[in-house]
């Protein structure tokens, strides 16, 4: 290796000086080169190598440290945070508090966020737990007459979680739509609400089985209650790793 570093240097400044060596002054050269003993250049190539390597590594290390130290020196705290987000929705006219968000309504609140110097790293994750814009749930409560629906029933416990497990269900959209439709179809949502079987009782409910599962959390961000939640512990996950770094 020590050779051809050599022989690679020479090249060099014939090129810087456009003299180039003869082939016979290059082989005198090249006889002229110490040969070291192949076992200690290959120790030699070895331990440059484990060094470089650890360098690297180290450098690393205390650039990812540095940089998560860094990252959220001016994190804002909650309140600011909460505040921008109540203020983003409250001058949104075509939408009033506890409707349904979609991916479109939230993705300006994490940039304003980011503007205020909170980092959000878990940014992807939350955005995906909110429904698409396309999504059917929030394409039929966005209608004139799920709007409707929608106000009357949106302070329901989990009514958003329960809707999006009713149209998973077998005969579940069509359930909805109906439900939507009917003068007093919220008085039936507040049925699938209550974890009781009474909802048995009404033929058209009598046409889903709920299954174990219908009256858990989804785990997806519906409103901006959910969205502040959400938020909420993604910013105590970046103080807790903020103080850790710093330590």
């Amino acid at each position: 290796m020590l050779r051809e570093v050599e022989l690679a240097g020479g090249a060099a400044r014939a090129i810087a000086t456009d003299t180039f060596p003869t082939r016979s002054e290059n082989l005198s050269r090249e006889s002229s080169v110490p040969v070291r003993p192949e076992n200690e250049t290959a120790m030699n190539t070895q331990t440059i190598v484990r060094c470089c390597c650890a360098a690297v590594l180290l450098c690393g290390l205390c650039m990812s440290e540095t940089a998560l130290a860094n990252e959220n020196d001016g994190l804002p705290d909650f309140d600011k945070v909460k505040n921008l987000v109540q203020w983003h929705f409250e001058s949104r006219r075509d939408r009033s508090p506890g409707d349904i968000l979609s991916r479109s309504n939230v993705e300006p609140i994490l940039k304003q966020l980011l503007l205020i110097g909170w980092i959000i790293r878990d940014r992807k994750s939350i955005l995906n737990r909110v429904p698409r814009d396309d999504a059917y749930l929030v394409r039929l409560l966005r209608t004139t007459a799920g709007k409707k629906f929608m106000h009357n029933v949106r302070e329901y416990p989990m009514v958003y979680d329960r809707m999006d497990r009713l149209i998973g269900l077998a005969h579940g959209r069509e359930v909805l739509r109906e439900m939507i439709r009917m003068p007093d179809g919220h008085k039936l949502m507040l049925k699938l609400t209550q974890k009781n079987d009474n909802d048995k009782t009404d033929p058209l409910l009598a046409r889903v089985r709920k299954g174990p599962k219908f009256n858990n959390p989804t785990g997806r961000i519906y409103t901006e209650e959910y969205l502040l939640a959400a938020l909420k512990k993604s910013h105590e996950r970046s103080i807790g790793k903020s103080a850790a770094a710093a330590e």
